[in-house]
């Protein structure tokens, strides 16, 4: 019998929770990547939504990746890391959208002991774009998939607050 890993529980939650929230209407998921690596053994998977009652532009993508480390420590019951996944957050948006003001009030909402990583994408195909990523600096285990939860709900409540 198939024992499916932490990575595969938290996904499935993941997944449920943003699916729940289209179906609600609250948000429209507009993109989905589910990616195997084989080389590097590792996994990724990312959801982009965006408000569906407002006609705002910004995105945002919700990301979880487990590598060779999370796998093996959970098939080899290594007591040295935790079975788990890394999630980040990315907000993308037009320059015209994705303010400075934005930009902080991101910041602000989900404070100062996150990691950020601010982009501006200049390009001759599109309209200037920016887009800010939100690093959690630790493994989300399933012990902790209320912590995944509250990630997307927060989400919910930053593209809200962005539309205003």
């Amino acid at each position: 019998m198939f024992d499916p890993t932490a990575y595969e529980n938290l996904k499935v939650v993941l997944e449920g929770a943003l699916y729940d929230l289209d179906l609600s209407g609250e948000i429209k998921v507009i993109g989905r990547k589910d990616s195997i690596d084989l080389a590097s053994l590792s996994r990724l998977y990312e959801v982009t939504a965006s408000l569906s009652s407002k006609e705002c532009r910004i995105t945002a993508s919700i990301r979880i990746e487990a590598g060779l480390q999370q796998l093996a420590s959970e098939l080899l019951a290594l007591t040295d890391s935790s079975p788990g996944v890394v999630a980040e957050i990315e907000f993308k948006g037009d320059q015209v959208d994705l303010t400075d003001r934005n930009i902080n009030l991101i910041k602000e909402m989900w404070g100062t002991d996150r990691e950020f990583e601010e982009k501006n994408i200049i390009s001759s195909l599109n309209p200037p774009a920016r887009s800010l990523l939100l690093t959690f600096n630790r493994i989300i285990t399933e012990e902790m998939v209320d912590d995944l939860l509250e990630m997307t709900h927060h989400t919910v409540k930053t593209l809200t607050a962005l539309s205003r």
